[in-house]
């Protein structure tokens, strides 16, 4: 018998709302909580939250139908009100993997904002029943303005992975519009690349994905950033443990985004191949790289013939990508030094330039 501790960070109005109104709901598809528990596997909900939103939660509803699936338990987080956003989200997901280490719990990390396809949950016990420690996969960023919306419309929490694929392709976020490979407005964080295949859906090579699931087999290490960045590897150091969610016939996960946010993240220019090995260098670990690897697809329809015209194109890219990362000094030796003088000049341009003079400078100098 296993155990899974599925795992939410959530405070304020807005996240609990969502929570509430939208993403605990999808939770309740017959093929994720009711599918993910078996004689042979058991989990509790962990919430971590505000005693405040612990309160709304619990009057909630959903709250009751939850609860009669998994335990829910509370885990108040008011000590870490006074501390920034990520760093508070870090400190709670540590938590988490303590005392998920300390009974030999598998964990799911999830996400206030997240609306998920049936089937998901299962699929997460199905891969634990094949020995997979890690379930990796790449989300959909969407407009909550305008999805939110559409969900109301819809009034039906149950989403199979291609029709929540293509409601999400009629919503999607101005950042992720900004990493399709051929946007005229490119973004400034490739962790996530994208080529279209026309009405059909995309091709994607991602650097970060979501750890949806880790069990992990070395539980004397925790992650010293967001779980994303350089956990999966010092908890589950072998690859061939990994799943990487390639299909979206799988599963799909719709991140629901304000339009303003990320706006500083893309900029009026176009992809570079060099470009990316640069952010890559700094943003990018072994196990990134390792994931870019992957071709990921994301569709609502049967993939036809220019599917792998397609994939070709996207593989060329990566490929010049890699390339520059092979030889970053030959390459990029100049702009490195001037990126390194840059970053030890940061903190006293600060007391007396503003913070936007100062991203005006590092966007001309291109580091």
């Amino acid at each position: 018998m296993g155990t899974v501790h599925f795992i939410t960070v959530v405070w304020g109005e807005r996240f609990s709302g969502l929570l509430i109104d939208f993403v605990l709901p999808t939770q309740l598809s017959p093929g994720n909580l009711p599918g993910f528990r078996t004689a042979d596997w058991t989990g509790i909900h962990r919430i971590f939250t505000t005693a405040k939103d612990a309160e709304r939660i619990r009057s909630a509803p959903v709250f009751k139908a939850i609860s009669e699936i998994v335990p829910v338990e509370f885990i108040l987080i008011d000590d870490l009100l006074g501390t920034r956003k990520y760093e508070a989200m870090g400190e709670c997901h540590r938590r988490a993997i303590r005392d998920a280490n300390a009974v030999g719990a598998a964990l799911v990390f999830l996400s206030p904002d997240a609306i998920w396809s049936d089937g998901t949950f299962r699929r997460i016990r199905e891969h634990l029943e094949a020995g997979k420690r890690v379930v990796a996969m790449a989300g959909v960023r969407v407009v909550a303005e305008t999805f939110v919306p559409a969900l109301k419309e819809r009034n039906n929490p149950v989403f199979s992975p291609r029709d929540l694929m293509a409601l999400a392709r009629k919503h999607l976020h101005p950042f992720t519009k900004s990493c399709f490979w051929d946007s005229p407005e490119f973004t400034r964080w490739p962790s996530n690349l994208y080529w279209s295949v026309g009405d059909e859906g995309y091709v994607a090579r991602c650097y970060h994905l979501h750890p949806l699931m880790v069990h992990p087999t070395r539980k004397d290490l925790e992650p010293r950033g967001t779980i994303d960045d350089d956990y999966l590897p010092l908890a589950c150091p072998e690859f061939k443990d990994w799943h990487v969610v390639d299909d979206t016939d799988e599963s799909v996960v719709v991140d629901l985004t304000d339009a303003h946010e990320f706006r500083d993240m893309t900029l009026a220019h176009r992809s570079d191949p060099a470009e990316v090995a640069f952010w890559a260098i700094y943003h990018a670990r072994p196990h990134h790289r390792m994931l870019s690897s992957r071709v990921l697809r994301f569709h609502d329809k049967d993939r036809s013939p220019a599917w792998s015209e397609v994939e070709a194109s996207a593989a060329r890219v990566m490929d010049a990508v890699d390339a520059d990362l092979r030889r970053p000094f030959l390459r990029f030796g100049p702009k490195m030094l001037l990126r390194s003088a840059g970053m030890a000049l940061k903190r006293p341009l600060k007391k007396i330039l503003s913070k936007s003079r100062i991203e005006r400078i590092r966007r001309l100098l291109g580091i």
